[in-house]
């Protein structure tokens, strides 16, 4: 067998596989001009990456509402998607045929443990899953959650009356100008990370308030190289190499914070084949995974949602009140005269306009803006449609509906003056699972904690972490812009932040002061 009698079938075969891909390709880029819906020009190789703001995404999204409609299609490399801007058709999406769209975007690198978690899981098994961990989540006082967000939140204020070296990268005393400086942006991280893991991993021995702590600075390695926009995008591009950069991402970048978790884990169940208690998370979570209704890489992220999201939520209510003092004055009068107390118990913890001055903040500043979007079922193999503007758009199942967040949430038309933080607006939730409804005059406008059945399943819990923090903080100090410190804002008057995959971020740690109030 000679040589060319090898290599001459190798190229003709390579040839006629690079044709029919290009063939494919062409085809795949003409999805949206099929079901004549507009959109911008795509690139033959990239589609439209490189028309994103390679900083904030959703200034491209709120460019092509403003050129092609409130519905229009682009691609994300080898992802077709379309993203809809009216609310009537979001309503038919994601609440009236929730069942043909149940699923959320594949992730574009399949990091474990992620790929295997509620929050990728597909039709059948998402259901599943949810239905068992939900009761978790629905009932905080059962299972303990309350206290423990209780003895953080004293933690952290007892940190902040006298603050050791172990705090000086986010904590810094100044007793002559009877301040404290706090970075919130790493402070509130300290905090969801210190009741995620006393709450989830019932882990009692560790002091995750301090800055080397070895969780938390794994938590930040996942949280910052899983979400790596130059990777993600090089796979977008050229969607052959996935497989190489999951491996790298799973066998060396991540793998410290991994073995970690799964060594809690392993201690974990371990013990609890010698507990029939169940009052925490963990050991419920342990016992469905014991049941095999839960398989170890499931459970380790629903151990972990919620870290980062919260943590920014955090911070960002706290600049919010920083900036706006009347505001914040007000909140604590309300408190004041409400009797309010940190140390009550959940079914006191309430205050209108508390749980106001978090939900407009999240508005402003939504913690996740990318996230929200559906796949139609697995079971649907070739089209689906849809009605809008009285006529039906038929789509390739391989299509995803897309609610552009951050678009929504800062919508004249939705939200009178949208960069101006009012808590006392209308059409605020009153619920972290937010619903449309057939009456368009009490249709929610809020969607930071998702839509329909796939919304946050940690609501409650983020919301128990929020209201326990900053009435505590509130009522306990005055919280102001530090007037030495130049903080970043864009033509809208919003502090500068950037996405790390699909979770926003500041641009740069907030720094806020902090001065006691005498008692």
């Amino acid at each position: 067998m000679t040589f060319y009698s090898i290599i001459i079938p190798a190229i003709v075969i390579l040839l006629f596989q690079f044709i029919l891909w290009i063939i494919h390709r062409h085809r795949f880029l003409q999805t949206f001009k099929r079901a004549g819906i507009k959109g911008p020009k795509p690139n033959f190789l990239t589609g439209n990456i490189k028309l994103f703001d390679t900083q904030f995404v959703f200034n491209s999204l709120d460019d092509w509402f403003e050129k092609y409609g409130d519905v229009c299609g682009y691609f994300k490399g080898d992802r077709a998607v379309l993203v809809i801007k009216d609310i009537d058709l979001i309503q038919q999406v994601f609440i009236d045929r929730f069942v043909e769209f149940p699923n959320r975007f594949k992730f574009m690198i399949n990091l474990k443990p992620f790929d295997s978690s509620v929050l990728a899981l597909r039709d059948l098994r998402w259901r599943q899953i949810r239905r068992i961990i939900s009761p978790a989540f629905n009932s905080l006082k059962t299972l303990n959650a309350n206290d423990i967000i209780l003895r953080s939140t004293q933690q952290l204020m007892s940190l902040l009356k006298e603050p050791s070296a172990n705090q000086s990268l986010y904590l810094m005393k100044e007793n002559e100008k009877n301040r404290i400086l706090i970075d919130i942006t790493r402070m509130s991280k300290h905090f969801t990370l210190d009741i995620i893991c006393r709450y989830a991993f019932d882990i009692q021995n560790e002091d995750f308030f301090d800055q080397n702590c070895p969780l938390f600075l794994g938590a930040e390695e996942i949280f910052s190289k899983s979400s790596d926009n130059f990777l993600i995008r090089l796979c977008l591009i050229v969607p052959w190499i996935k497989n190489m950069i999951e491996f790298i991402c799973n066998r060396i970048t991540l793998g410290r914070m991994i073995d970690q978790l799964v060594h809690y884990f392993n201690i974990k169940l371990a013990k609890i084949e010698q507990s029939e208690k169940t009052s925490t998370l963990l050991q419920f979570i342990l016992k469905q995974y014991k049941l095999k209704n839960l398989k170890r890489e499931e459970a380790i992220v629903i151990l972990l949602a919620g870290y980062e999201t919260t943590a920014n939520a955090i911070a960002f209510t706290l600049f919010n009140l920083a900036r706006n003092t009347e505001i914040q004055n007000y909140l604590r009068k309300s408190l004041d005269e409400s009797t309010w107390n940190f140390e009550q118990s959940e079914s006191q913890m309430k205050n209108e306009f508390l749980d106001r001055v978090i939900y407009e903040s999240m508005r402003l500043y939504p913690p996740v803006t990318d996230f929200v979007i559906r796949e139609p079922s697995d079971h649907i193999s070739e089209f689906y449609e849809l009605s809008f503007l009285n006529k039906q758009i038929k789509l390739d199942s391989h299509v995803a509906i897309q609610l552009p967040v951050w678009t929504l949430h800062h919508d004249p038309n939705l939200w009178p003056n949208p960069y101006k933080f009012d808590p006392s607006r209308d059409g605020l939730t009153c619920s972290p699972i937010s619903t449309l409804s057939t009456d368009k005059h009490q249709r929610s406008r809020f969607f930071a904690f998702g839509l329909g059945q796939r919304s946050c399943i940690g609501g409650n819990l983020a919301l128990a972490e929020l209201r326990s923090v900053i009435s505590a903080l509130v009522l306990q100090y005055k919280i102001n812009i530090i007037p030495e410190k130049n903080y970043e804002f864009d033509k809208n008057d919003m502090l500068k932040t950037m996405l790390i995959g699909e979770l926003m971020k500041p641009c740069e740690n907030i720094w806020l002061e902090f001065i006691p109030i005498e008692q």
